[in-house]
């Protein structure tokens, strides 16, 4: 799928209709990777929801339209989604999580088994485990895996990175990447990580506050790097003065 957004702006329903965003365009094509990042409350989480449906707590004007580019493709898209919050009901085992995930599908839930244990969190381990007696990382590895492979076409992470421990973080990144190059999944990334978004995304949006200058949208490095410490190495400086120019905090970064 491709997404094609134009003159859109969002507003809290309230009697003020308070702005959340104005004016903001973005064109992605099939499989490419937007991060979206801001100051907490600037409204990245009620942007993306609103732009796969998931929200219908505000007004929106203009255009957002996501074009189907395989004549299969179902009249009802699926879209992947983990959220901020705790992504499994604490009373759910893993097993029923996984199946409904995958709609009793036999090939997705095999698919959802292999990405678990590249997450370290094997089915034969957890399957059987209820929700809440794992740890928020688990939950959400697990998560992560079920949201991969629970479509065919469109993937919304909320922070899907924050819970997990920085030892292996790298690593569970460099999973999510290889099967996103391998699945081509149009997918949106909320992350306050500019090393996160440098690295998985094509572009990323900055958003600082409501009016058409209070966004911009730049360049990222997905198609450049294969690993995570070249990205470091080559360009994430780069990436973050780019970014603190934008929200004008040199000082707090000391750059």
């Amino acid at each position: 799928m491709i997404l094609e957004i134009k003159n859109f702006s969002l507003c809290i329903k309230n009697k003020k209709r308070t702005k959340l965003i104005g004016s903001f365009n973005l064109d992605l094509a099939q499989g490419e990777v937007v991060s979206v990042l801001g100051l907490s409350g600037v409204g990245k989480s009620a942007l993306t929801t609103h732009i796969f449906g998931l929200n219908d707590n505000f007004e929106s004007e203009g255009i957002i339209n996501w074009k189907k580019t395989d004549k299969n493709c179902s009249k009802n898209i699926a879209s992947g989604y983990v959220s901020q919050t705790d992504p499994i009901f604490p009373w759910f085992s893993v097993s029923d999580f996984v199946s409904m995930c995958a709609h009793d599908d036999p090939s997705k839930i095999t698919a959802i088994k292999e990405t678990m244990s590249d997450f370290h969190v094997s089915y034969e381990t957890f399957g059987n485990k209820k929700a809440g007696r794992l740890s928020g990382g688990e939950r959400g590895r697990i998560s992560l895996a079920a949201a991969i492979h629970c479509t065919d076409y469109r993937l919304l992470l909320d922070e899907p990175f924050s819970h997990i421990d920085e030892i292996r973080k790298n690593e569970y990144i460099e999973v999510f990447k290889k099967i996103q190059n391998q699945r081509q999944l149009t997918t949106f990334i909320v992350t306050h990580s500019s090393k996160e978004a440098g690295y998985l995304s094509d572009k990323i949006v900055l958003l600082r506050g409501p009016d058409s200058t209070d966004h911009k949208i730049i360049d990222g490095y997905a198609k450049q790097f294969e690993s995570m410490p070249a990205f470091c190495e080559s360009s994430l400086r780069r990436l973050d003065i780019e970014i603190s120019n934008f929200f004008q905090i040199r000082k707090e970064l000391n750059l």
